[in-house]
């Protein structure tokens, strides 16, 4: 038989009141020895809440939906996922985890009945390229309180900074003397990063009156580029008299591309190259780390639990401002002064 409050409430010495209040968190004014006597008694007794009564009596469900896609590389989960399961579980929460296609995504009967049918207050949604279209919409339409990660939306979303990292990196290159810079991308498309990156270091490059040499090429994913292609559009910046002397590069693989070819033109990092690049971690190559601007991702997920809770908590407040959470550059081993010459 289920233990009941008016139990807890006996096993602890106080009204069932009082330890109706400390179990549903609502005791500020209790002190914490009689908050801590009634949550002994709970544990000791084995209590557990009635959560469809719960959800009867206020409307809320204390759990919150992750919605994934089920494409490959669209809704990739990294230390997102952790911080927003830390973040739910010291307030209470519970987090339900569905990977939903695309066409149940963008089917205006579909999406609503698949939302009411989660008993969720809330959405997080980790979908970060290629969005179906109307997605967006319907997400709004819908009414539910939702916050994307890792995805540049107009409000209500939480991602890493790419922008202002990649002209941070230009910067720093530009004060060891480096002239001749490069970009090295092998995905030009499907997430704000492949847009920000490129953009924010040829902005900076640019302001300096310099004209940097760009090889990137059109496609969806690392992996649908060959190894022979990729080696070659290294050595568009690498080979040459006129070869960069600093290249930012887009992720690992880009780095790894970059350093290869390098040691194949018979070129030293950081001695004749300096290579920047963006991952989730520090980079390593050969006996080095890598000048790594590090995704922020645990950060990007508490922060987006945080916000969609006090979306919950008060939905008709506006929406939020999009809110763009800093990189911080870890290693230094592939950094030097532009070579003389």
């Amino acid at each position: 038989m289920a233990v009941t409050i008016r139990q807890v409430a006996e096993a602890a010495g106080v009204s069932i009141g009082t330890a109706s209040m400390v179990l549903n968190g609502k005791a500020p004014r209790h002190a914490e020895r009689t908050r801590r006597r009634v949550l002994d008694a709970a544990q000791r007794l084995g209590y557990r809440p009635n959560s469809f009564r719960w959800a009867l009596r206020t409307g809320r469900f204390n759990a919150v939906g992750l919605l994934v896609g089920t494409r490959s590389g669209t809704s990739t989960l990294f230390d997102d996922f952790w911080a927003i399961q830390d973040e739910l579980r010291v307030r209470d929460q519970h987090l339900i985890v569905a990977s939903i296609p695309d066409d149940q995504l963008t089917d205006p009967r579909r999406l609503p009945r698949i939302f009411r049918e989660w008993s969720v207050d809330g959405l997080l949604i980790k979908y970060s390229s290629h969005l179906p279209p109307r997605m967006v919409e319907l997400v709004r339409e819908s009414g539910m309180p939702a916050v994307w990660l890792n995805s540049r939306q107009p409000a209500d979303c939480v991602f890493p900074d790419d922008l202002n990292a990649s002209r941070e990196a230009a910067r720093r290159l530009l004060a060891l003397g480096h002239r001749r810079v490069g970009y090295l991308a092998f995905v030009t498309e499907g997430h704000y990063s492949t847009h920000d990156r490129a953009r924010g270091c040829q902005e900076v490059w640019r302001e300096a009156g310099l004209t940097p040499c760009v090889a990137a090429v059109d496609s969806l994913s690392h992996m649908t580029l060959p190894a022979t292609d990729r080696g070659e559009l290294a050595r568009q910046l690498l080979a040459g008299p006129d070869r960069v002397t600093a290249v930012v590069a887009y992720e690992a693989d880009e780095a790894l591309s970059a350093y290869q070819t390098a040691l194949q033109l018979g070129l030293r990092v950081p001695q004749d190259l300096s290579i920047v690049t963006f991952s989730p971690r520090p980079v390593v190559l050969g006996d080095f780390v890598v000048a790594t601007w590090v995704i922020p991702f645990f950060e990007v997920g508490k922060t987006a639990a945080r916000l969609l809770l006090e979306r919950i908590a008060r939905p008709e407040t506006p929406p939020s401002p999009p809110r763009p959470i800093p990189l911080e550059l870890t290693g230094s081993g592939s950094l030097g002064p532009a070579p003389q010459g």
